[in-house]
């Protein structure tokens, strides 16, 4: 071998190590850099689709147990003033005893009710459920005092008094959730509260029921806390967080609604879907922040996976590529500068650039075909990589869909149950206003006025104070029936009741006892204020008379007034009887006038005659 060949030789040997080992290194480097740009990118979109899409899951949740506890709370409301309409005629008539088995019955309804009663104005029970409570004196409760002033809606506290009687043997502190409401008579004056004790067990089962069919997927836990971050329900290790605190101070100063993630005393990182309790157009709600949280690790964990899998596969393709350069280059040398100008290409992100199969060597081919599926392995990654975004895409829109139906069918029930409970509150009053008054005249009937004018005496006594009545008719009312006839005769009723309206107190109570027979009973008024309002009556219907089509008809009234102290013991009908005997001396003194009884003469025989036959009551 001559001095020049062997200098080529060791220079070709020098350029083939030298090259041998920058391929190596050039492919492994490059396959490296690939999958370490893919894996980063990957890890960074996966991600933040996860991040975002369990988040929303998380955030979805804690809305549905806000919507579902906001409206178990609102129904509780509704029992409670539905229950105060319809005992307002009990509690004034005093019968408490018929009151018992309505609170039972409102309480067997919802079993979560642990205690109903009735509370007098001074603080006493005077009805309850299981008669638990009944005589004892409440007027220091919140709930009581919070009650008199409007409905009210009370935070979670303990009651060891009602524990004793229900759950005497518990080791576990029953807590309690209030609502309270007052009860008024139709006069607007203050009857008593109404009130209810709901366990708190039953926010945790609802929560439990609402999560229970999403744990398979969710793996998450609920947690109830203050506005100001104390525990409510929820891990007993998570009592006293200071985690806790930060959520629930950012839930009130942000929106009613969200996600974030958090790091527990632990150090443990959380994912948590947080809302607040709305208040309600009847009462104030409750300052409770609904969160419903999953481990950030458990969250990631295919995201994790899905980047572990292509670095572990990206680390054996560059492993590969690596012996292959490695020995290629052995005895390739002139052929790898055009495939390292390929590979440049490569390196600079242009995965579709063609490598050109070549045949020189064996282990050129080979390398050519390795680069070749190397090329068509990261293209297939890519491929699957963004098949899996738009998977989760679709897994994200698919979950959003099925929520909004939900939500959907959540507002639908509660459109359903606010319907219903209007028809039944206009039902009621239709009820109400049926059974109290005269269909004719729209005042009070009979039957309602001798219950209303009980209590207005009962009222009297009890103040001390005067209570009149008056009875009044219509002179000559048969001739103005057989004159115009009877719809006339109806009209002219009517307007009869019109003009007592202008002459009449707002408080005062009007009833028709007969055909044209009118009967008034005047609170904290003596005979003579009576008397100037009968005066008042008198003058205006002879004033003003009836109009009808062409028809002018013209009226007077007599009346009969009667008065009693408030320390009497006089009843109704003795007031009503007195009343009517002065009517009737009205009518034998010439009608169109105005007779106080305390005036009469004391020879009553003929009128005395009429009024026993003519009963009152």
């Amino acid at each position: 071998m001559t001095c020049a060949g062997l200098y080529r030789f060791r220079q070709y040997h020098v350029i083939s190590t030298s090259l041998k080992t920058r391929l190596s290194l050039a492919f492994g480097g490059l396959t490296i850099a690939l999958t370490a740009l893919i894996v980063a990118y990957t890890s960074h979109v996966a991600t933040e689709e996860v991040r975002e899409r369990v988040g929303s899951n998380l955030q979805e949740v804690a809305l549905q147990l806000r919507d579902k506890l906001e409206l178990q709370l609102r129904e509780r409301y509704f029992d409670m003033a539905t229950a105060a309409r319809m005992t307002t005629v009990l509690v004034e008539t005093e019968q408490f005893q018929e009151l018992t088995p309505i609170l039972d019955q409102i309480k067997s309804n919802f079993d979560q009710y642990a205690w109903i009663g009735f509370v007098s104005p001074s603080g006493h029970v005077w009805a309850a459920t299981g008669d638990m409570l009944v005589g004892k004196n409440v007027s220091e409760r919140p709930w009581f005092q919070e009650a008199l002033k409007g409905p009210f809606l009370g935070d979670v506290h303990k009651a060891l008094l009602l524990q004793k009687l229900l759950e005497p043997d518990s080791e576990e502190p029953l807590r309690f959730i209030d609502v309270a409401l007052p009860m008024k008579s139709r006069r607007g004056e203050l009857l008593g509260v109404l009130g209810a004790h709901l366990d708190l067990r039953w926010v945790a089962d609802l929560g439990q029921s609402l999560l229970e069919p999403l744990q398979s997927r969710l793996q998450s836990d609920l947690v109830i806390t203050s506005d100001t971050g104390s525990m409510i329900i929820g891990p007993a290790e998570l009592q006293g967080s200071a985690m806790l605190e930060r959520i629930a101070t950012e839930a009130a100063a942000s929106e009613d609604f969200g996600y974030t993630t958090k790091t527990a005393d632990d150090g443990r990182q959380y994912l948590l879907g947080y809302t607040q309790l709305r208040d309600d157009r009847f009462y104030q709600s409750l300052d409770w922040v609904l969160m419903v949280r999953k481990p950030l690790d458990e969250a990631f964990a295919e995201a994790v996976a899905l980047r572990n899998r292509i670095l572990l596969a990206g680390a054996g393709v560059a492993l590969v590529f690596c012996v292959l350069a490695w020995l290629t280059a052995r005895r390739v040398s002139r052929p790898l500068l055009d495939l390292a100008n390929e590979a440049e290409a490569l390196n600079e992100g242009r995965l579709h650039t063609p490598i050109t199969q070549r045949n020189d060597f064996e282990e050129v081919r080979v390398l050519t075909h390795g680069l070749r599926r190397l090329v068509v392995g990261l293209i297939n990654k890519e491929k699957e990589l963004t098949a899996l975004n738009a998977n989760l895409e679709q897994r994200v829109q698919g979950r959003t869909a099925e929520l909004e139906a939900v939500n959907r069918q959540l507002r639908q029930e509660m459109d359903v149950r606010e319907r219903l409970y209007q028809e039944r509150r206009e039902l009621v009053d239709k009820l109400e206003k049926t059974a109290n008054t005269d269909a004719l005249t729209g005042v009070s009937n009979r039957r309602h006025f001798f219950a209303a004018g009980e209590q207005a005496l009962r009222r009297a006594r009890r103040h001390e104070r005067p209570l009149s009545a008056m009875m009044f008719d219509v002179d000559h009312f048969k001739s103005i029936n057989d004159s115009y006839g009877h719809g006339v005769g109806d009209e002219a009723l009517c307007h009869l009741v019109t003009l007592a309206g202008k002459a009449l107190r707002d408080i005062d109570l009007l009833a028709r006892i007969g055909g044209e027979e009118f009967v008034v009973v005047l609170e904290d008024a003596d005979e003579r204020q009576a008397a100037v309002a009968a005066e008042r009556l008198r003058a205006l219907v002879q004033a003003e008379a009836l109009h009808s089509g062409n028809l002018t008809v013209s009226m007077t009234i007599s009346i009969g007034v009667a008065a009693m102290s408030g320390d009497s013991d006089g009843t109704l009908e003795a007031l009503l009887a007195r009343a009517d005997r002065a009517l009737y001396q009205a009518k034998a003194e010439g009608r169109n006038r105005v007779v106080r009884e305390s005036e009469m003469s004391r020879s009553q025989g003929p009128v005395q005659a009429q009024d026993e036959k003519k009963p009152l009551g």
